[in-house]
């Protein structure tokens, strides 16, 4: 059984799967360091998260832009993208497995990490790299944000988004 990952990927951050937010609403802020601070989120325990995501596949369903402003914007990041497309996961016992469809790669390319979430953040890591935080969950739903990669700013200079 499949279950579903809405992604608010930090473009300028981006969002995963969000449900209780409307475009209209910032989710968020950047700080002074340029990190994006959530400003709602849900609680969720050790227990809550291992219960919700252990055994089970997930896929992001929907993905969208964090703008400066911290509104997302509407459009699906992926709508439309050639060459690449968005993640799929599987969390079992501990282990993370990150599924990938890029070009550039194998159509089956996968590979598996230590799994570890923490409580207090929020924060998922996959062999202690931050892969995304945790906005809410439901049985079949997570939202969250993640980092999305590097954007130019058309004068050589790259900025983590």
């Amino acid at each position: 059984m499949k279950q579903a990952i809405k992604t608010l990927g930090l473009f300028l951050s981006a969002l995963f799967l969000l449900t209780a937010c409307s475009s209209d609403d910032a989710l968020g802020e950047f700080n002074e360091n340029g990190e994006f601070v959530i400003k709602d989120k849900q609680q969720v325990s050790l227990a809550e998260f291992n219960s919700i995501t252990n055994g089970y596949g997930w896929y992001e369903v929907e993905t969208h832009e964090i703008l400066d402003n911290g509104q997302y914007k509407k459009n699906d990041y992926w709508k439309g993208m050639a060459g690449g497309g968005p993640s799929k996961y599987e969390f079992k016992d501990g282990i993370a497995t990150l599924f990938l469809y890029m070009d550039a790669f194998p159509a089956d390319t996968y590979s598996k990490y230590s799994l570890r979430y923490e409580e207090n953040t929020g924060k998922v890591f996959f062999d202690n790299q931050e892969q995304f935080t945790v906005l809410s969950m439901s049985s079949n739903e997570i939202w969250v944000i993640k980092k999305g990669g590097q954007r130019g700013d058309g004068n050589g200079n790259m900025k983590e988004i």
